[in-house]
């Protein structure tokens, strides 16, 4: 087995997909992974596709029967935010998981409101922090870096709304 850091912001997932599509034709796959670290194993080198997704954990089980009636196979998940990230593989290495770019918007507006809701979090309890008078506390700048953090991911993810909205 071997570790590597997972240094791919949410943003980024179709980045980290290319990743590990990268070491799978290596010949090292993911068989879990945690928020920062990426476990591998050794296999033949493979040819093929890896793509992430994320769903909430409702509609976890139709999906999942959709996919692998498409021939995508589960590798691993990632829960986050009463959801999951699919890691999903497929032998073609054509095949799409997302074949038009209503759907990749719909994805990216999923992601886009998950990840606020955390932002609002941390503001909602910095203002609660800053109305108490301990605005300078232990607890105040983690909050302030997950604000940013989440203001990021908010704007990288209307940059990539924005640009397939371009291209319809």
């Amino acid at each position: 087995m071997k570790r590597k850091f997972n240094l791919f912001p949410v943003w980024q997932f179709e980045r980290e997909a290319q990743y590990l599509t990268s070491m799978l034709q290596q010949g090292l796959k993911i068989i879990d992974t945690t928020t920062f670290v990426i476990n591998f194993e050794n296999v033949a080198p493979q040819s093929g596709i890896i793509r992430l997704d994320y769903q909430l954990n409702t509609d976890m089980d139709d999906y999942l029967h959709l996919t692998q009636a498409n021939g995508w196979q589960l590798l691993t998940t990632l829960p986050a935010l009463n959801g999951r990230w699919l890691y999903l593989y497929n032998a073609d290495s054509q095949a799409q998981l997302y074949s038009d770019n209503y759907s990749k918007i719909d994805l990216l507006i999923r992601l886009r409101r998950r990840w606020t809701l955390i932002a609002l979090a941390a503001i909602l309890f910095s203002s609660y922090m800053a109305i108490l008078g301990d605005s300078v506390s232990f607890a105040s700048w983690p909050i302030g870096l997950i604000f940013m953090l989440y203001l990021i991911n908010f704007l990288a993810f209307s940059r990539q709304i924005y640009v397939l909205k371009l291209a319809l």
